[in-house]
């Protein structure tokens, strides 16, 4: 009976330390994995801050190009109206050098034609 109860003794006593050692290896097995998680969740958090510096970069870079555009439309507007009015400047001052080469050429026709009356009267 001595023998019976020693060897159940030796028997919880192996179970024991089977259980204990099974233990330490489920907790440190826990523990890589709570430090891996640990690390996936700081690169998650360092990823997002990233993002979130990202999202800003590219919205202030998109609201800088809105910027440049809108002031290209407007550099554009304004030399389309600019060139606009030289145009109707240019038009203009043709027009009165038409007329100003009619005018002359008339006052040469009529003095060509007085110059040859009074030669034709000299004669």
């Amino acid at each position: 009976m001595v023998d019976i109860e020693k060897r159940r003794c030796e028997e919880l006593e192996g179970n024991l330390a089977a259980l204990k050692k099974s233990f330490l290896e489920q907790q440190e097995a826990d523990k890589e994995k709570m430090e891996a998680a640990n690390e996936a969740l700081k690169q998650l958090e360092e990823a997002e801050k990233q993002k979130k510096i990202m999202k800003e970069e590219m919205e202030s870079m998109q609201q800088q190009m809105e910027e440049e555009v809108s002031s290209m439309k407007d550099d554009f507007m304004n030399r389309q109206r600019d060139e606009e009015e030289n145009l109707q400047t240019y038009k203009e001052q043709i027009k009165q050098h038409s007329v100003t080469i009619c005018s002359m050429e008339e006052r040469l026709n009529k003095a060509q034609k007085k110059a040859k009356t009074l030669q034709q009267e000299n004669r």
